[in-house]
């Protein structure tokens, strides 16, 4: 059977439902009926609506008289509510616009995006700000402006950060950014998936694809030795390496004070 709105498109086929609706009728008594309420059509033109709407099983013939079909009008009471149940969805995601996601190919992209993001959502409280991440995160390829705005960032906000590992690398990075002002903790494992930023009443996330994490988690469990670091090659792995990165922004107090509690539990 057609989709059952698309089947009725067009007012004859309306009116016919409508003439209907009470009891079954022959293909003539229809037309006198489809006359009477103002409906100018011909016989032939009758006789080709209701061909089309047999023919999507909207109407069945019974002993030569027309009714509608209780197979369509449950079909049709399911469409319905479907596309109710879509709307509701739509005007709920449309009225709360709590959730915002960005795809992008780089680490480095990401990592601007979210700079750029943090600095331009309001804070009005100046509540705390919260960070869980795998790694600590690298400042390579980041611009003499975008250093002057992370500078700006954790002058005005007040940031904890706990980072999952602490191999030799998480803590030179981490060292940078504790320089900056954030308060930072190594080997903290608090099982949540993906990196997690929190300011004023959002929520920020990064998620990576697992070739990616685990290529990530290479670079800092190889580099021991600090006087051995291969800068280009690592200026390659976080600024120029192609991979999906997703990030989802959810705008929540509930949620962003949730997270803001149990990390600061940590300090």
């Amino acid at each position: 059977m057609n989709n059952p709105l698309i089947s009725l498109v067009g007012n004859t086929k309306s009116q016919i439902i409508e003439c209907l609706e009470e009891r079954a009728l022959s293909l003539k008594e229809l037309h006198t009926k489809l006359n009477s309420i103002g409906k100018d059509i011909s016989y032939q033109a009758t006789h080709k609506a209701v061909n089309e709407m047999v023919s999507n099983e909207i109407l069945e013939k019974i002993d030569n008289k027309l009714r509608i079909n209780i197979l369509f009008l449950d079909n049709l009471e399911n469409t319905l509510n479907s596309l109710r149940a879509k709307q509701s969805d739509l005007e709920l995601i449309d009225k709360s616009n709590k959730l915002k996601i960005y795809e992008f190919s780089t680490f480095l992209d990401a990592g601007k995006f979210v700079l750029r993001f943090f600095d331009e959502i309001p804070n009005p409280d100046n509540k705390t700000g919260v960070c869980i991440c795998r790694h600590a995160w690298p400042l390579f390829g980041m611009s003499t402006q975008d250093y002057a705005l992370l500078q700006k960032l954790l002058s005005k906000t007040k940031y904890y950060e706990l980072i999952k590992f602490e191999t030799p690398l998480d803590k030179v990075f981490g060292k940078t950014l504790q320089e900056l002002g954030k308060i930072v903790r190594f080997g903290q494992n608090i099982g949540t998936v993906g990196d997690t930023i929190i300011k004023g009443e959002y929520v920020l996330q990064v998620f990576y694809e697992t070739d990616f994490l685990k290529k990530f988690d290479k670079i800092f469990e190889e580099h021991i030795d600090l006087n051995q670091l291969n800068i280009n090659k690592l200026m390659e792995s976080f600024s120029i390496y192609k991979t999906p990165i997703t990030v989802t922004i959810t705008h929540d107090k509930i949620i962003a004070d949730e997270y803001r509690n149990q990390i600061l539990t940590y300090f």
